[in-house]
């Protein structure tokens, strides 16, 4: 699964403000280097090995009423995952992509 956060090169001032940079000792732009290249990075292994990857972040990343601070979820950012995840697994069962 690709991680969902807070961290996006779109943020505002007020949303950046919320990172904890000092737990990763990176830049913001580093920070979301860093997050795009652990995504490619899990994308690259799940194709060689056959698996499916749930995106988490494609629908939750940057969206600041999802998070309680850069990469613990919200009630509604946890409710929005739950939704996601099942989605994205009944998709898969439904196409047989399950192992």
């Amino acid at each position: 699964m690709i991680e969902a956060r807070l961290a996006d090169p779109g943020n505002t001032s007020q949303e950046k403000s919320r990172i904890g940079y000092e737990y990763v000792l990176l830049s913001h732009e580093g920070l979301c280097a860093a997050f795009q290249r652990e995504d490619e990075i899990i994308y690259d292994v799940a194709r060689r090995k056959g698996v499916v990857v749930i995106d988490a972040s494609r629908q939750l990343t940057g969206r600041d009423e999802m998070f309680h601070d850069h990469i613990h979820l919200s009630e509604k950012g946890s409710q929005a995952l739950s939704k996601a995840v099942a989605g994205e697994l009944a998709r898969i069962m439904r196409e047989g992509k399950a192992a």
